[in-house]
């Protein structure tokens, strides 16, 4: 894969912790830029440090609240 070319993209939500931790971690592990969403900011943030190098996104909060 070249700077050039797109890399696949994954949206997983409950990656702070358990299943979609190990979502996450996957992914990432297989070359996917991986944008994290939950509700534990602190979560988000412990699984992203683990993820191998790559364009990782943290998204915490709750998507039903527009605010």
């Amino acid at each position: 894969m070249t700077m050039t070319e797109p890399r696949p993209a994954v949206v997983v939500s409950g990656a702070s912790s358990g299943i979609g931790a190990a979502t996450a971690r996957r992914f990432a592990r297989e070359g996917w830029d991986v944008l994290l969403c939950a509700l534990d900011r602190e979560g988000l943030d412990r699984v992203a440090a683990d993820l191998p190098p790559g364009r990782h996104v943290v998204c915490a909060g709750d998507w039903r609240d527009p605010a």
